[in-house]
């Protein structure tokens, strides 16, 4: 019976793989302030993102989106906890923010220095009209190591600052913030 059950104990560690959840994001406050100069409310699609840009590696272990295991779907609810942070989410609203993940990349083979990078397209339309459409990146470097355990711990813990900084860098942009005007 024990040699049974450790039998399916090790099936079941085979077949589900290694992986670890990225943390969930959490509204940043900086970013919050960037949003106080918009004027329109807006709503908040389904962020887009196919199988390949879905999946990030580190060092062979599989870091998934605590949000559905989307990485769309963590970029969406990043974008919408900040907007109702700045009373600027309505779900009823016109206008219409739209986003395909183009790359979403952790890089944790460096063995003193990590990388990632992520790009968004965004768009806002309203009645079918576009008002911006643009590719936004945000690229971060972390302290990593040659010891996969810590560099993947490091790793792990870079993608919300990561998405924290293609969220700024889109309230930064001056036609995002003219198109809610």
């Amino acid at each position: 019976m024990k040699i049974k059950l450790l039998l399916i104990s090790i099936c079941y560690l085979v077949l589900s793989g290694c992986s670890i959840v990225a943390p969930s994001y959490q509204a940043q406050v900086e970013n919050v302030n960037l949003l106080k100069v918009v004027k329109k409310d807006v709503d908040v699609n389904t962020v887009k993102v196919d199988k390949k840009k879905n999946s990030i590696s580190l060092r062979g272990t599989k870091l998934v989106s605590p949000y559905e295991e989307s990485y769309g779907r963590y970029i969406e609810t990043a974008i919408t906890e900040e907007l109702k942070k700045a009373q600027l989410h309505n779900p009823l609203s016109p206008r219409k923010l739209k986003a395909t993940i183009v790359e979403n990349d952790i890089d944790a083979t460096g063995i003193s220095t990590g990388e990632g990078i992520i790009s968004v397209e965004f768009v806002i339309q309203e009645d079918g009209k576009s008002l911006f459409k643009k590719t936004i990146t945000a690229n971060s470097s972390w302290e990593s190591s040659f010891m996969g355990a810590i560099a993947i711990q490091n790793a792990q813990m870079s993608y919300p600052k990561l998405v924290q900084q293609l969220l700024e860098n889109l309230y930064k942009d001056q036609d995002f913030i003219s198109s809610l005007q």
